[in-house]
């Protein structure tokens, strides 16, 4: 671009496709000629000439927005024009939802502007920029931007439908169920919802109404709104909710109710964790699958705490996966169920334990040794339960090791289901070291160590029989002195034959029976003979 002041050189100011002229380096009063050129190895071209008079180069002041109608979104502003110049104002008006990324631009004549079909009860700001357009100039000089103007729309009647759901409970006495939602959106709502309406058709015709506030909606077990069911499900024929707001209610949304009478295959998901999401896959019968509405996804924390929420997607009946986002807990366990809905009835396929991040699980705990022979052993732990574990537990490694100079060692891999496992094959009388841990995705934990000493071959047999023996002398000593240091007549012990007392008690066959008691008998046969 090139230009001069008049009766000046012409001057090069810059070879991008704008440019800013500083003013100051022109006198006032004066003009300014401008033209651009281009020029390449084959020659140059120029564009025809603009004159400028910088006095009159002057921006106007920027809008004020004054105020809006709501039916329909009208934006009215005021702009201020230079007395004496046969111009009008042109504008262009820019405005954008709170959801929007970017603004929406329009141009316009007036001073007005009305938004063709506008969402119900959404929130648009608004701004203004204007310039004069006048046959005097041949430049325009747009004005700032106005402040931003905030508009309501008005609420209309709710549109779409609420994603409900239930969740039942096992009991001794019947299933204990409750009936979810997920608050609506804005978008669908079109107003503020000021209660929900679960009706409760049961079997015997009558029907049942409850309104719900937001506010007051037991939310304990759910994120979402809830509310129990009080009756039987066996006496429920359909439940629905619809949300109601001052200018009407949603259309109702039927809750799908489980049902177990009907034969449905087993489906486990297969399951695949990443940060903040879980990737769920399925695949069913196709028998079964013809009659499947939709398939529910349903995934909550088995952690105990309540501040962490069940939740479920809705996947069509077409698809065989879904990605559950987040938010999503890392090292958290996550029962990831799958339901399909056949006939408004919920059925569950199956379900698979999973993790979106996983770390190495902690140390097994009560680690014990029981039942030492002199070839087997076994140990006992605990299970690392899901609750406290960081990963999926894959499997147990047990590793024994006899720890002498001919190094003898085994690894066995237990199933995470197992709390116990007998070690075989050992060497009579043999020390050995034994550790135990546990196995994720992630890699090893820390190992829980403990010994032992299988047994020598006869030790367990030969102690018991000198036990047993010991015991009878012992007993047979302490009867013998207690005769001797006690004056009692022989012939005052009763006949175990003849004694009704010995018949009453049926005690005769039990007597002949015990080696301590026939060592009694032959006491007594001995003083009935010195007598």
């Amino acid at each position: 671009m090139h230009g001069n002041g008049v009766g000046g050189s012409p001057l090069k100011l810059g070879v991008n496709n704008s440019v800013i002229i500083q003013r100051a380096k022109y006198n006032a009063g004066s003009g300014l000629r401008a033209w651009l050129s281009a020029s390449n190895a084959l020659g140059s071209v120029w564009s025809d000439e603009v004159t400028f008079d910088m006095d009159a180069i002057v921006q106007p002041s920027a809008p004020l927005i004054t105020g809006h109608e709501p039916k329909p979104l009208e934006i009215l502003w005021e702009a201020k024009r230079d007395a004496g110049l046969p111009a009008q104002w042109l504008c262009k008006v820019q405005y954008r939802r709170p959801c929007d990324p970017d603004w929406t631009e329009v141009r316009c004549h007036e001073a007005n502007f009305v938004l063709e079909d506008p969402v119900p009860f959404t929130t648009y700001t608004f701004r203004v920029r204007c310039w004069l357009s006048s046959v005097m100039r041949n430049y325009v000089v747009m004005s700032d931007w106005s402040e931003e103007y905030n508009a309501k729309t008005p609420p209309a009647v709710p549109l779409g439908k609420l994603d409900v759901w239930s969740v039942c409970e096992p009991s001794l006495e019947a299933p204990t169920c409750k009936i979810l939602w997920k608050e609506m959106p804005v978008s669908q709502a079109q107003g503020k919802i000021s209660s929900y309406m679960v009706r409760v058709r049961l079997h015997n015709g009558v029907e049942n109404v409850t309104s719900c506030a937001p506010q007051t909606c037991d939310q304990e077990e759910s994120c979402f709104q809830s509310i129990p069911l009080k009756v039987p499900i066996t006496e429920v024929k359909a439940v629905s909710v619809a949300a109601s707001t001052t200018q009407g209610e949603s259309i109702p949304s039927f809750v799908a109710l489980p049902r177990t009478d009907v034969p449905t295959p087993t489906v486990k998901p297969k399951v695949r964790g990443a940060r903040n999401e879980l990737s769920v896959s399925w695949c069913v019968p196709t028998w079964f699958s013809e009659r499947v509405q939709e398939f529910v996804v349903q995934h909550k924390p088995i952690k105990l705490h309540r501040i962490l929420c069940l939740n479920w997607v809705k996947v069509n009946k077409s698809q065989s996966s879904v990605v559950v986002k987040g938010p999503l807990w890392d090292y958290t366990a996550y029962n990831v169920s799958l339901f399909a809905v056949v006939n408004n009835c919920s059925h569950l396929l199956g379900y698979s334990i999973a993790y979106t991040v996983q770390k190495v699980p902690p140390k097994v705990t009560d680690l014990q040794i029981m039942n030492i022979s002199s070839s087997t052993v076994d140990l006992t732990w605990t299970p690392i339960s899901l609750n406290t574990s960081p990963g999926l537990i894959l499997y147990y490694l047990v590793h024994l090791d006899n720890g002498s100079a001919c190094v003898f060692s085994s690894v066995v891999n237990v199933s995470r289901h197992m709390s116990s496992v007998q070690l075989r094959e050992l060497k009579p009388g043999q020390h050995y070291d034994v550790w135990i841990s546990a196995m994720t995705e992630a890699g090893e934990g820390e190992k829980a160590t403990t010994s032992f000493t299988t047994k020598t071959p006869g030790t367990s047999s030969a102690s018991k029989y000198s036990f047993l023996f010991h015991c009878h002398v012992s007993v047979c000593l302490l009867l013998i002195t207690y005769l001797i240091n006690k004056d009692i007549s022989f012939m005052e012990i009763p006949d175990p034959n003849n004694s009704s007392l010995f018949k009453g008690e049926n005690l005769h066959a039990q007597m002949s029976s015990s080696p301590v008691c026939i060592f009694c008998v032959l006491l007594y046969g001995i003083g009935k003979s010195e007598s």
